[in-house]
């Protein structure tokens, strides 16, 4: 969730509820070891969208709301195990992000 507040105006917060398609810009064995430790606060150092805010490139004067909650990605079907977590050869292999 990214959030922006207008204190002047009649709306007073606007929110975007979103699929950026962001990333977290560290090996996915890296990912999946801090995911493991709960470590979502180096995680978020690492993530796409968190970099271009801090470096405001994207989204100026927005927010991240607080994320203390695990990475989410697509699971494997009738299961509690990510998609491409056991990869095929041929497959993609995605480390799970927010």
């Amino acid at each position: 969730m990214i959030y922006k507040s207008f204190p002047d105006s009649l709306n007073s917060q606007i929110f975007w509820f979103s699929d950026l398609n962001y990333r977290i810009n560290k090996l996915d064995e890296e990912v999946r070891k801090l995911f493991a430790m709960k470590q979502w606060e180096q995680l978020l150092y690492s993530d796409q969208l968190c970099k271009e805010l801090r470096r405001g490139h994207v989204f100026d004067g927005w927010k991240v709301g607080i994320i203390d909650f695990p990475l989410t990605y697509k699971y494997e079907f009738n299961s509690d195990r990510y998609a491409s977590e056991i990869a095929k050869e041929w497959e993609k292999r995605r480390a799970p992000a927010w």
